[in-house]
């Protein structure tokens, strides 16, 4: 715990180290580098338009690689200001267009540009100092993320400590599995368990049913990813799950969404929400990333948290948004890739949420986690290379 403690000070300082030093870079430096735009200027006379409620500017760049795209928040290269958004790049035509909000007024008419300040972490810095103190003081204010961080095997109400979470008779047949996984979660006590499988073996369905499951039994869930992606994807099958159980649409959850345009949509049990203030945690089912959980009003406000993609998932962004839950169900594979660690660490403080669990293991033993150990998506030939290869020879 000591080590997560600085983690989110150390994993942004290389970002903002970037951020001083292109302020500080010559036109030709900054052109050179792919992550800005130098040397833009207003396109014409009819460089300015209006979107919704903010204006855009559309400037013409010369000649340059950039990875900057639409959706990306730009500062000034000169000053480090906030510039706006760029909503529209046309490499061919080398144009960019940013869009700014009328209270911002227009931006300079010769500009060059350089990506936004890193994501504000006060949240989950916050967060993580909160659990660590209680920690350390010896008090229980969060029992399933000692156990986590101690690794100790899941505590399920009415199972001995240490016996497996799916009977063994049980792991070969996908319904009795998935009997034996919606039995687990529900008896999750202040704790966490893990569900392993590699793409295509069933992840997704298997939680959708176990969130259906315990909404049915009246209790509250999270679901949180790095991705809203995965988020949405999330959704969409628990929804479809609500659907097929009968349940009547009307909205028992709301999914914290950015400001952008691109929101969730679905059969109308989740609605998307753009701002914290409208978050309403009485709702059976919240959805976002860890800086919705990581939110001191959150705190234990769900029942179970389910982390998708845990794999990409840092332990110190999941030792944030754990204290908005009692228990945690944490899912993912070992296989993909890993979130990008930026920051020097010391100890295992810098390693992902799964990697953390599986303690150098293929496989998470028995005793802590339900292996999904059925692959609906490779040949038999191919599924058995990489069963040997990184399984164990466990999958099939």
């Amino acid at each position: 715990m000591a080590g997560l403690v600085g983690f989110h000070r150390r994993e942004q300082k290389p970002a903002w180290w970037a951020y001083f030093d292109r302020q500080e870079r010559g036109l030709e430096e900054l052109q050179e580098g792919e992550e800005c735009l130098a040397e833009c200027r207003r396109d014409g006379e009819d460089w300015l338009g209006t979107e919704a409620r903010s204006f855009t500017y559309r400037f013409h760049y010369p000649e340059q690689e950039t990875k900057l795209r639409a959706g990306s928040e730009v500062c000034l290269a000169a000053g480090g200001a906030s510039a706006g958004e760029i909503i529209a790049v046309d490499e061919a035509r080398r144009l960019v267009t940013l869009k700014r909000g009328k209270k911002s007024g227009p931006p300079p008419e010769e500009a060059s540009f350089i990506p936004g300040q890193p994501f504000r972490v006060d949240v989950l810095r916050q967060a993580v100092w909160t659990v660590a103190a209680d920690l350390a003081a010896g008090g229980a204010g969060y029992p399933h993320i000692a156990a986590l961080l101690r690794r100790e095997p899941p505590r399920l109400t009415g199972r001995t400590a240490g016996s497996p979470v799916i009977p063994p008779d049980a792991c070969n047949d996908p319904t009795q599995l998935l009997a034996a996984a919606i039995a687990a979660v529900r008896t999750l006590d202040r704790s966490w368990l893990v569900i392993q499988g590699p793409p295509g073996a069933g992840k997704t369905y298997t939680i959708s049913h176990l969130i259906a499951a315990l909404i049915a039994d009246g209790k509250t869930v999270g679901i949180a990813s790095n991705s809203h992606k995965a988020i949405d994807n999330v959704l969409h099958a628990v929804e479809t799950r609500l659907h097929g159980a009968g349940r009547p649409v009307a909205i028992l959850g709301q999914k914290k969404d950015g400001a952008g345009d691109d929101r969730f949509a679905g059969r109308g049990y989740i609605a998307s929400v753009a701002d914290n203030k409208r978050v309403d945690t009485s709702l059976p089912i919240l959805a976002g990333t860890a800086w919705l959980f990581a939110r001191e009003d959150l705190r234990a406000s769900r029942d179970v948290l389910f982390v998708d993609e845990a794999g990409q998932v840092s332990l110190g962004n999941l030792v944030a948004m754990a204290q908005g839950a009692r228990s945690l169900v944490l899912v993912g594979d070992q296989m993909q890739l890993a979130q990008p660690i930026q920051g020097a660490h010391p100890r295992d403080s810098g390693v992902s949420a799964l990697d953390h669990l599986l303690g150098g293991h293929a496989v998470v033993p028995p005793e802590r986690s339900i292996f999904l150990s059925r692959t609906w998506r490779m040949h038999p030939n191919l599924c058995g290379f990489i069963s040997a290869a990184v399984y164990d020879g466990q999958l099939r």
